[in-house]
């Protein structure tokens, strides 16, 4: 097919894509009206595709970020049309009363760059507001038991006269938070841990997590809390970690990381007859409540060098090969780049490419494969771009670049791929279509391109003003739309009450995520209030900050079911 036609062909394509699926990014936040200490839950959604990328981390102003971004990516069938979306949610506290703005930020879609609005949230001059989800507990808690310890250790739970028992657990129970450095470059990764360290039987609860300002965020955090030995001041503590999370500035200067707050309850014994009731785990002696924190600290960034205000940084390598190397004229190919390493991938944009003008390109798909838990964060991007030549003969690619900033050595680097070659044979004919002719000259399809939108408005004119047939009455015989019908019965209410039952809150949510899922797919709700508890359902199962509850679920199924 010629060239030029499959340009103009694709660009009716592109146009009826764009009709058919409508794609949305807007911000939302689960309440307008807070208190100081209360904690807000911003979301920013992409809908209505799967191709998202380039993200933009909003910057926070006057605002504590206590975690995020938590990405979250739904694929759901409505009417037997598929749609897929992409939330990026963050926890955020207010740092001062009055009307603070939650701000807007951008994010591509296949090569489009998509703005949101921002929102404005009301702080009042009081500590709770009435109705804010999590009000008076935040986020939900993590909390570790210390059951079991050694012979040796017993006499920590001893209570002798006159011994200060706060001062005590002061003394074997530590809260720390733990930065890989205090100075970096922007943009530069930082591993940041907290954990909790015990030498007596406790009960501890996290109650605040820290906050990130001035940062994007890399969750590290699994729900595989294993217990572990270590050594402080050499004293040997059972330790826990309960976050881990990587920091990318987004600007220099100096940003304070938030702290940490865990409830613990230690019981002493003062009488050594208790000891064989403390080893079977029964009740004994007296318990003592004390909350620890970790201290905040600083972490000063620095400006990257030169006058650059922003670059990829890391230490990466770039590959480039061709899903081809021989092709017949007019046929689909594509070039593949790679990029791969470490260090802060979501600075990794994509490559620009000196294209030989034989070749006409179209615009890149972008997929990451990437170790989350690794630290800094390793994997690679790939770049995916399909072009098409118009010519024969033997075609060289140059080497494809890529400058970044290595914040080890603290110098700029540039890598490149290995150039190209490919080869172009003539075009294969069809004997069963006869090939379309290159007579269609540029004034051809430049006039064609101008006539399309009057064609449109004039059909659209005509069909406005067609004369309208006056309605009928219904008789009882009219066909009845065709819709999707639940093909069995299914008291929903019930299935809604039946979750209560449900003791394992991982079978909880799966299985509310389910009912709602099909609920959606024989139009038995609200279908907003639907979407969303999938969303919330598919948050808490797979990241290991809760953003809702087992009760607000409830209430939402209940309320899409009127």
């Amino acid at each position: 097919m010629n060239l030029k036609l499959k340009y103009l062909l694709s660009m009716l394509l592109v146009l009826g894509n764009a009709v058919s699926a409508q794609v949305q990014f807007d911000v939302s936040v689960n309440a307008r009206e807070i208190g100081r200490r209360d904690e807000v839950e911003v979301r920013y959604l992409i809908s209505g595709t799967d191709r998202a990328s380039d993200f933009q981390p909003p910057y926070f102003s006057n605002w504590t970020v206590m975690s995020g971004p938590v990405i979250s990516s739904t694929n759901y069938t409505l009417n037997g049309k598929s749609s897929a979306s992409t939330s990026y949610t963050y926890l955020l506290s207010p740092m001062k009363a009055g009307k603070l703005v939650i701000p807007s930020t951008t994010i591509a879609v296949n090569g489009k760059t998509y703005t949101c609005k921002g929102v404005q949230v009301l702080v009042k001059n009081q500590a709770h507001v009435a109705g804010v989800p999590g009000a008076s507990g935040g986020q939900q808690a993590t909390v570790f038991s210390m059951n079991e310890t050694g012979e040796d250790d017993y006499k920590e739970y001893l209570l002798k006269p006159g011994e200060d028992p706060l001062q005590k657990i002061r003394s074997n129970l530590l809260v720390r938070a733990v930065a890989s450095k205090k100075k970096c470059y922007v943009g530069e990764p930082v591993l940041v841990t907290y954990k909790l360290y015990t030498r007596l039987r406790s009960n501890s609860r996290v109650v605040k997590q820290p906050g990130f300002t001035g940062c994007s965020v890399s969750e590290m955090t699994t729900n595989e809390l294993k217990p572990e030995s270590e050594v402080v001041n050499g004293k040997k503590y059972t330790s826990y970690l309960f976050r881990k999370v990587q920091l990318f500035p987004l600007q220099p200067g100096v940003i304070t990381v938030g702290a940490a707050s865990v409830d613990n309850t230690v019981t002493f014994i003062s009488n050594t007859s208790d000891l064989r009731k403390l080893y079977y785990g029964l009740d004994a002696g007296e318990a003592f409540d004390l909350n620890l924190s970790t201290e905040p600290f600083t972490i000063e960034v620095m400006p990257l060098p030169g006058k650059k205000t922003a670059a990829t940084v890391g230490n990466f390598e770039i590959f480039a090969s061709l899903q081809k190397d021989t092709i017949a004229a007019n046929e689909t190919n594509a070039l593949v780049v790679t990029v791969a390493g470490s260090g802060n991938f979501k600075s990794v944009k994509e490559p620009q490419i000196n294209w030989p003008s034989e070749i006409y390109h179209f615009d890149a798909t972008e997929k990451d494969e990437l170790d989350k838990l690794s630290f800094p964060l390793s994997g690679r991007k790939i770049y995916e771009i399909p072009f098409e030549v118009n010519r024969t003969g033997v075609i060289r690619l140059a080497a494809v670049n890529l400058s970044f900033f290595d914040p080890v050595k603290g110098i700029y680097k540039t890598v490149s791929s290995k150039p190209l070659q490919l080869t172009v044979t003539p075009a294969v004919r069809s004997t069963i279509i006869a090939p379309v002719t290159d007579s269609v000259s540029d004034w051809d399809i430049r006039y064609l391109l101008f006539l399309l939108p009057l064609v449109f408005l004039v059909a659209a004119v005509v069909l406005w003003m067609r004369p309208r047939k006056p309605r009928v009455a219904v008789v009882a015989t009219q066909q009845e739309p065709v819709a999707v019908k639940n093909p069995v019965a299914i008291n929903y209410l019930d299935r809604i009450n039946e979750l209560r039952l449900l003791q394992d809150d991982t079978e909880f949510y799966s299985n509310a995520s389910e009912l709602s899922r099909q609920m959606l797919q024989y139009n038995q709700g609200n279908n907003d209030l639907l979407l969303q508890v999938i969303q919330d359902c598919n948050t808490i199962l797979y990241t290991p900050i809760a953003s809702t509850s087992r009760k607000e679920i409830l209430e939402k199924l209940e309320r899409a079911l009127v």
